[in-house]
């Protein structure tokens, strides 16, 4: 099916198009009104008409229309006219959860375990488990003092996967971790027409938080990842300024010196983690004790009741301008080869 579309269509190019009628509808008037003075004067002296070659009026004509036929495709042509092709009458049907991710960005989120930074070891896991979640939506909401949606919903994988490799520490001003208001912004976002009925949270966080607040249950199941020692571990900074890096002090410089007695060490609390996720239903796994914890996203997937999400094929739109500029140049030789063809004849 197709459909024609006006792609440059705007008060703008309106009004170019009127200008131009404007100017061909006053040039044309000159044109006929000084034809009709020529012709006049012609009849009053008729000897010197048999001396001037004049164009017949059915040449006047001719050229009258081919002008206005002219202007008509050329002006059409700057509306640049598309077509809207239906690559299919079919429409898909997905079916799937939608996934919420939190994830924690605050500065402790860059301490070491294993020669990997808790962020990195997030995104690891969420990328590894990706390609068993199609026809899935996800988004993702990062938090440290304060917190903000940072991908908005999507069933491209592509695009989210390139949203996960993006996540750094340094992204939210607002330094300290505030867990509640990570789960007050995901419940503004699940009460909103933007996610659906079914749908699952995933806070992914080393539970860092000196509040140990609760925060208030939410309407989607939920998984808590839990990132990092309960040893603890320290802090790898890179001032991205200075090109300097080490390990963060208390004094918040850094040092290169992972003995210095300065050195913040900071662990996993996974006591408060579970606090959370119990009272919300909730499952808590160790991502450094449990290297695959994350697959139970795709479990809890499974085993959940799939929204259904209607999606037209894709439409693709092609410009048709040169459609009607072709037509418009070809009437412009013609008055051309016209004029030259009868200049010669007039020689």
């Amino acid at each position: 099916m197709e459909v024609l579309s006006m792609k440059n269509l705007s008060n703008g190019i309106l009004i170019l198009i009127f200008i131009y009628i404007l100017i061909f509808i006053i040039y044309l008037s000159k044109k006929i009104i000084e034809k009709k003075k020529i012709n006049t004067f012609l009849e009053k002296f008729p000897s010197i008409k048999k001396s001037v070659r004049i164009f017949p009026p059915y040449f006047t004509r001719i050229r009258i229309i081919i002008y206005t036929l002219f202007l008509i495709f050329a002006l059409l042509s700057l509306l640049n006219p598309s077509f809207e092709e239906e690559k299919s009458t079919d429409n898909t049907d997905l079916k799937g959860v939608d996934i919420v991710f939190l994830v924690d960005v605050s500065l402790s989120m860059n301490a070491e375990e294993g020669g990997i930074t808790r962020l990195s070891r997030f995104k690891e896991s969420v990328l590894s488990v990706l390609p068993s979640l199609a026809g899935n939506r996800f988004g993702i909401i990062t938090f440290a003092g304060t917190s903000f949606l940072y991908c908005p919903m999507t069933s491209d994988q592509g695009a989210f996967s390139d949203y996960v490799r993006g996540i750094e520490t340094d992204m939210i001003p607002d330094t300290g971790t505030n867990i509640k208001k990570a789960f007050e912004k995901a419940d503004e976002l699940l009460k909103s027409s933007k996610v659906y009925r079914n749908r699952i949270v995933v806070l992914a966080t080393d539970g860092e938080d000196t509040r140990e607040s609760i925060p208030s249950d939410i309407s989607a199941s939920l998984i808590v990842l839990g990132i990092g020692d309960t040893e603890g571990s320290f802090i790898r900074y890179k001032d991205e300024t200075t090109g300097l890096s080490g390990f963060v002090t208390k004094e918040g410089k850094l040092s290169g010196n992972p003995s210095d007695p300065l050195l913040i060490k900071s662990a996993l609390n996974d006591e408060y983690l579970k606090k959370i996720a119990n009272k919300m239903g909730g499952e808590f796994i160790n991502l450094n004790t449990n290297l695959g914890g994350a697959d139970a996203i795709i479990s809890k997937v499974g085993e959940m009741d799939k929204n259904s999400e209607t999606i037209l094929k894709d439409i693709s739109r092609r410009d048709g301008y040169q459609y009607l500029l072709f037509p418009a140049l070809v009437f412009l030789l013609i008055d051309i080869m016209i004029l030259e063809i009868y200049g010669k004849k007039a020689g």
